[in-house]
């Protein structure tokens, strides 16, 4: 959007200064994308004028026959011809000489600056008539970019005015007000007053993920605009997301970020004043989370026993109930693991609980928690195992279960965090669930299964690693350990039937550039390229998904599932 680029007019010191002292100043005015009255640009063509208001009063609109009526004690303090060919262009620059500082005409350090622009005005004859269209203004705020829009003290070398608006691209990515303020709206006979303050601001999320943002009534911005800014809480820096015009009594924010918490206030400007209303924290109540991760495959000893790992973000406490099932498969399964246990550790060494036969813990409490998570629930007499513990969020956790009868089989490994009858908390949650065993053949195959709750959609990481376990622990394994070449088929259950939703073979065959960002922001270590491991990245509803993690070429070996989310 090439508009009005760049005015940068440098009113240079005057090579000799008057004898008395320094009685002059610079000025530079950076402008860009102002527009007529109808929001065609205006490059080429017009008037700028800078003016001061020495009894520090509201500035005086032109009048037909003159941009300083005669009953206003306003000055001209430089004008510039935008359709001078020695500057017009997309970045301009306007060279005049020093402003004379004249103290005698009233003029003090302070006193208010404005600018005008007159799209249809000629330099040889700028005289407005009756009809004529203009644009004003001059920042009240003190918290825009660039020094204050008052006169600086006699003698300044350089003073920074800048006007950038929202639809600005050039010079900046994009200006702190409404591109209303940079259209010439006013005709000579117009007056402007200063805006009101914007009160009662409310927040409602009406929708998952988009927040309709109120107010009591509507904003007096006369030639002017709402500009409504959002940040994160905790941070500084507020971001223009939209604006709202005169009159005007809701705004909805529909790119709001899955775990955000955000802040909002409502910035009423025109040329002449601006005020902010008070900043609104947003009730933001629809969240999704990951929830479960439950894997079948073959536990076996050693380097083949079956690992769960699962991290956890948020403050307080995370209540999760982790099982290794074997014995419930009888009658299911061939060959299940008839002794298993459950082991858990913060981090890989720390161990925290244990179970080896679940009826030895809390069975009313675990009974409970199957029911209400959906979890495996089992027989009184069974030696399936089973731990239902609060954790401390915003660390790692290993679960590792073993086979006591050392034979080995198929088994499930489990872990879900009891959520039910809670709010979804989006500040403490599950955010990396994963499991580590042998991948078999046929019906032996991985299985992994994961549940996304809430109302909104999530995006995750999905990866089947095999060879990226060598690469990333080659004191642990070898080629010959590993599932060389997985496969990662992902489904989502729909009316009781599993519908394929992505799969990946080599991961460099998706976008490897996107993946490795999300390897490094999700906290996923690296694959190396031209590796065969698999990985992909899915926008998924909330919702009950299955992963099948097998080989290639019917493969087998240790294998990695692993589910990340993502956060905006």
């Amino acid at each position: 959007m090439n508009y009005l680029k760049t005015i940068t007019t440098s009113l240079v010191t005057a090579a000799v200064l008057c004898a008395a002292g320094n009685a002059s100043i610079s000025v530079s005015v950076d402008l860009e994308s102002l527009k007529a009255a109808n929001g065609n640009a205006l490059p080429n063509s017009g008037v700028a004028v800078l003016v001061v208001s020495p009894d520090n009063s509201d500035f005086s609109a032109p009048a037909s026959g003159a941009i300083i009526p005669d009953s206003s004690d306003d000055q001209i303090l430089a004008m510039w011809d935008l359709s001078d060919p020695n500057v017009s262009s997309d970045a301009y620059s306007l060279l005049e000489q020093s402003i004379e500082y004249k103290s005698s005409e009233g003029w003090s350090s302070g006193d208010p600056l404005g600018l005008y622009w007159f799209p249809d005005l000629d330099i040889s004859d700028p005289t407005p008539g009756a009809n004529e269209t203009y644009g004003f203004y001059r920042d009240s705020s003190g918290e825009l970019s660039g020094d204050a829009w008052e006169l600086p003290e006699d003698g300044t070398l350089l003073h920074s005015l800048k006007l950038f608006t929202a639809g600005s691209d050039d010079l900046v990515n994009a200006g702190e007000l409404p591109d209303l303020i940079g259209y010439a709206l006013l005709t000579i006979g117009d007056s402007i007053s200063p805006v009101s303050s914007p009160s009662g601001l409310d927040s409602v999320e009406e929708n998952a993920g988009e927040i309709l943002l109120s107010w009591a009534s509507a904003v007096s911005t006369p030639f002017g605009a709402l500009q409504i800014e959002r940040r994160e809480v905790g941070s500084d820096s507020w971001e223009a997301i939209g604006t709202a015009s005169d009159g005007s009594t809701s705004f909805t924010d529909d790119t709001i970020g899955r775990g955000k918490e955000y802040e909002y206030r409502l910035f009423a400007v025109n040329g002449l004043s601006s005020e902010f209303s008070s900043v609104l924290a947003a009730d933001l109540t629809l969240r999704s989370n990951l929830v479960n991760v439950a894997t079948r495959g073959l536990l076996g000893n050693g380097k083949e026993v079956m690992i769960a790992g699962f991290v956890t973000e948020g403050a307080g406490n995370i209540d999760v109930l982790a099982q290794t099932v074997g014995p419930n498969f009888e009658g299911e399964v061939v060959g299940y693991v008839t002794d298993p246990s459950a082991f858990i550790y913060l981090g890989a060494e720390d161990l925290i609980a244990d179970n080896d036969n679940w009826s030895t813990e809390g069975v009313t409490e675990i009974s409970d928690a199957q029911v209400r998570l959906g979890a495996t629930s089992f027989a009184a007499d069974s030696l399936d195992s089973s731990l239902l513990l609060p954790l401390v969020s915003n660390n790692a956790y290993t679960m590792i279960a073993l086979d006591n009868t050392g034979v080995g089989g198929v088994a499930l490994v489990e872990v879900y965090h009891d959520h039910v009858g809670d709010a979804i908390d989006a500040d403490t949650r599950l955010v990396n669930i994963s499991t580590r065993g042998k991948v078999g053949t046929v019906n032996d195959i991985m299985i992994g299964g994961f549940v996304i709750d809430g109302e909104v959609n999530m995006t995750v990481l999905l990866r089947g690693s095999g060879p990226g376990l060598v690469y990333n622990d080659p004191a642990s394994f070898d080629s010959s350990e590993i599932l060389s070449d997985p496969t990662l088929i992902l489904y989502k259950l729909v009316d009781g039937a599993f519908q394929e939703v992505a799969t990946n073979n080599d991961w460099e065959s998706d976008d490897a550039a996107q993946l490795s960002e999300a390897f490094d922001k999700t906290g996923a270590f690296q694959l190396e390229s031209g590796s065969k491991d698999a990985a992909l990245i899915a926008d998924l509803e909330p919702g009950q998904y299955t992963v099948f993690l097998l080989g290639t070429s019917a493969e087998t070996g240790i294998g990695l599932f692993e589910v990340y989310e993502i956060a905006d």
